[in-house]
């Protein structure tokens, strides 16, 4: 028995520590816990509502702190028991969807797609189940690689300047999506931090 309790404490511990990180990663100081000492259940409150709704659609049950205050209770907080799922489960339940923007830097782009996508941004850090993670761009088709250049550094400058005017509910990530098997290594030089080198990994796709 001994044990099975030892072994339990170690498992909770884990889980507890998950929930506390994906909280923090996902929320920041939007969101405060309580009772992250010991025990089975968490206390969350939130800077904003509707969070209850949008954990319900991904299969999350919120039990809100109500019913246990005699008088007036802090909105936008509920109890969490995160001893019955897994570490993997507790972070899907908690993060939000990560979006990396394409401002129209690149192939096939004209201005007007980028100032739309660039004006939009505030509205679309309203919705605070995403997490704008960054940027991405496709480079132009070049014969020569280095001629991709121009596009991935436009787009490091872009990001730069963004994240420097944007902060708070609306900060941008520093992500920058860019360079594919024919140019990523001149995208990693001007500051890629994702690369999409399927074909250099796994040759030709098969055509129909």
């Amino acid at each position: 028995m001994e044990r099975h309790i030892r072994r339990m404490r170690r498992v909770y511990k884990r889980r507890r520590e998950a929930f506390l990180d994906a909280v923090s990663h996902a929320f920041g100081d939007r969101a405060t816990v309580a009772g992250d000492a010991s025990g089975m259940h968490l206390v969350v409150r939130f800077d904003a509502a509707g969070v209850a709704a949008r954990a319900a659609r991904r299969g999350v049950h919120l039990v809100s702190t109500r019913r246990y205050y005699t008088g007036q209770a802090p909105p936008h907080e509920f109890i969490v028991r995160f001893t019955g799922v897994t570490e993997r489960a507790i972070g899907f339940g908690v993060s939000r969807d990560r979006l990396i923007i394409d401002p129209g830097i690149g192939f096939a782009k004209r201005a007007e797609h980028s100032l739309a996508v660039l004006a939009g941004l505030p509205r679309l850090a309203e919705l605070t189940n995403l997490e704008l993670a960054g940027l991405m761009t496709v480079g132009r088709l070049v014969e020569r690689a280095e001629a991709a250049r121009p596009t991935f550094a436009a787009l490091r400058e872009l990001s730069e300047r963004l994240r420097s005017r944007l902060a708070g509910a609306t900060a941008l990530g520093p992500e920058l999506s860019m360079g594919m098997s024919d140019d990523y290594p001149i995208a990693i030089e001007e500051g890629a931090t994702i690369v999409r080198v399927g074909r250099a990994l796994f040759g030709e796709r098969r055509q129909p």
